[in-house]
């Protein structure tokens, strides 16, 4: 994309059972993440934490991983986390600096671009004439689509 580079995606960050705490479009992967493996481990323990005492989270640990994280993807990168738990204190923290990690910036971009691409589909199937829904079905042996009718 031209305006990549002029555009911050949003990683957000969060406990929520899916092996990882990072959400890009979808939980990330920590092995396809690119992340520094001293900082996988400590969202890992970060995350044992938060599951062994739900009510109660350490501002400044989360606070210090999510800047972590931000510093290693670099400026082209948000993380949005929740303060507490059960809060509405939701906050925001980017690097103004380049990525300090280009795998993980580069794996981030390639997840970020995905979802774009992907919701530019949704979006023209959506404009596609007929009943709005642009959606269909194929049979597999016989190739025949169908679609919803009005």
């Amino acid at each position: 994309m031209d305006d990549d580079h002029a555009r911050t995606h949003l990683v957000r960050m969060f406990p929520d059972y899916a092996d990882s705490v990072l959400w890009l479009d979808g939980p990330v992967d920590y092995g396809e993440s690119g992340l520094s493996e001293q900082l996988v481990a400590d969202l890992r323990e970060w995350e044992e934490a938060c599951y062994a005492s739900p009510t109660r989270r350490d501002v400044q640990q989360t606070q210090s991983l999510a800047r972590r994280v931000a510093a290693e993807l670099g400026s082209r990168f948000a993380v949005k986390y929740d303060a507490a738990e059960d809060t509405d204190d939701v906050r925001r923290v980017s690097s103004a600096r380049p990525a300090l990690n280009v795998e993980a910036e580069a794996a981030f971009l390639a997840r970020a671009e995905d979802a774009v691409r992907a919701q530019e589909r949704l979006t023209a199937l959506k404009d596609e004439p007929g009943d709005g829904t642009g959606w269909s079905a194929v049979a597999p042996l016989t190739g025949a689509e169908y679609r919803p009718r009005k």
